[in-house]
């Protein structure tokens, strides 16, 4: 079985440097699996989306607060 890599990205430029991160591993060990709270660019490299990097996008402790049982769900 082919290890896994797991990546968790709570915004776009997050998602994006994962991105690249993922297609330069891929490059040099074909084999590496890779999942987690993934955006539309690192699902395009190749990573199983566990959740929408989204649904992190939270700011300020209230609104982190008012959504605190749904993040720790993720």
């Amino acid at each position: 079985m082919a290890d896994l890599v797991c990546i968790v990205a709570g915004e776009l430029s997050g998602d994006n440097l994962a991105a690249a991160l993922i297609r330069e591993l891929k490059l040099r060990r074909p084999q590496l699996r890779f999942a987690g709270i993934a955006g539309p660019a690192m699902v395009a490299a190749g990573c199983a989306a566990w959740d929408d990097s989204e649904s992190l996008a939270v700011m300020g402790l209230f609104e982190v607060l008012g959504h605190l049982p749904r993040l720790l769900a993720v």
